[in-house]
């Protein structure tokens, strides 16, 4: 096994009997390794990464190191893949998704990678756009989606990438995740010109107070900044909101939904709050007795009813789920984003999926 799974939690991991080996951390250089020397335990301890049983005794090798030059890495193997069968809602088919980057740099609260993964690498633009175009050539893949934490934490690596694109004359349709303290309208129009049509952006809150409480880092004012110049650059934005945080009162809850229709992006995702292992804001939940190391309980003992805690002093999780339901509606149902949607749309495959996705969220 691998993943973030047993290495937050690997002793209770590799304890079942079914399980043998545990990658742990990033896994890739491990499991190669793992694979060459399989049952050679003398080999496997030197080793880093590794977790596995001999002779009724627990050998953990420690975590393996980070890999820092991405770009040895070779391109997953997309040919064991069904490409052309997978979807995506907001990006046409055939499509892909890629990293070119390992790590965040910032220190939100609710999100592990300042535990799992905060140092920062990144892969060279030359490296990036040569997977792009082998996509493009192989499978006729136009339309790729960057799944770095934060894909513009560089803003001239990012640049560079964009005249990459360029200088080679492929026609791509991207989309990537952003801060909004690290894009600018000089930034943007490169990715424009490039071919980025949507971006990602974790608002989160649209108190500035709950903000502060988060480390997230940025402003209210920085927030309206970065929706108004990806507008005026002609790119899509989806703003990410975050309801129900320690603390958060009703009415900094409900700023959060007007924040959130003023933003006008062209979407919106609602979600509530759930501390996660690995986060800050799950150590200050089990340091302060809200709940207990619950998690590593379900390591040791998992059971099929299993459901993840939130923390709410003030409201129960029926009372933030209803305000995030209406925080759904209040953006979805406004006459004025339908239009807008209905007036931006192409063909007829966009609209049976932006229907699609209407009724998904509403259900939410």
């Amino acid at each position: 096994m691998g993943g973030i799974h047993p290495t937050l939690y690997p002793e209770e991991t590799i304890a079942f009997p079914e399980i043998d080996y545990c990658v742990i951390g990033e896994g890739k250089n491990t499991f190669i390794k793992l694979l060459e020397n399989l049952n050679d335990f003398k080999e496997l301890k030197k080793t880093k990464g590794l977790i596995f049983k001999q002779d009724n005794q627990i050998i953990n090798t420690g975590k393996a190191d980070e890999v820092e030059n991405l770009d040895l890495l070779p391109f997953p193997a997309l040919h064991l893949t069904p490409v052309y069968t997978y979807r995506f809602s907001l990006m046409r088919s055939p499509f892909t998704t890629m990293i070119t980057s390992r790590g965040c740099p910032y220190h939100c609260i609710f999100c592990d990678r300042e535990k799992l993964g905060n140092v920062y690498r990144v892969r060279s633009a030359e490296n990036v756009v040569d997977e792009m175009e082998y996509y493009y050539k192989t499978y006729g893949i136009r339309d790729i989606y960057f799944q770095d934490n934060t894909f513009t934490v560089n803003k001239n690596r990012v640049i560079e990438i964009c005249k990459e694109i360029r200088r080679r004359k492929f026609t791509f349709r991207w989309g990537a995740r952003a801060r909004t303290d690290t894009v600018d309208a000089e930034l943007l129009s490169e990715m424009k010109s490039a071919g980025c049509e949507r971006l990602d952006i974790g608002v989160e809150s649209g108190c500035q107070e709950i903000l502060d409480k988060m480390r997230k880092g940025i402003t209210i004012e920085q927030i309206r900044n970065a929706l108004i110049t990806t507008n005026r650059a002609g790119i899509k934005s989806l703003a990410y909101f975050i309801i129900g945080m320690p603390y958060e009162s009703r009415e900094q809850m409900l700023q959060t939904i007007r924040f959130a229709r003023e933003l006008k992006s062209d979407f919106a995702v609602f979600t509530r709050l759930v501390p996660l292992p690995a986060t800050q804001i799950y150590e200050n939940a089990v340091k302060d007795g809200v709940i207990e190391d619950y998690w590593k309980e379900f390591a040791k003992s998992p059971q099929t009813n299993f459901s993840p805690k939130t923390w709410h002093y003030r409201y129960s999780d029926k009372e933030v789920t209803n305000l995030v339901r209406r925080a759904y509606k209040s953006y979805y149902l406004n006459p004025n984003f339908i239009l807008k949607r209905l007036f931006s749309l192409r063909d007829w495959h966009q609209f049976k999926m932006q229907i699609k996705v209407g009724v998904n969220m509403l259900h939410q």
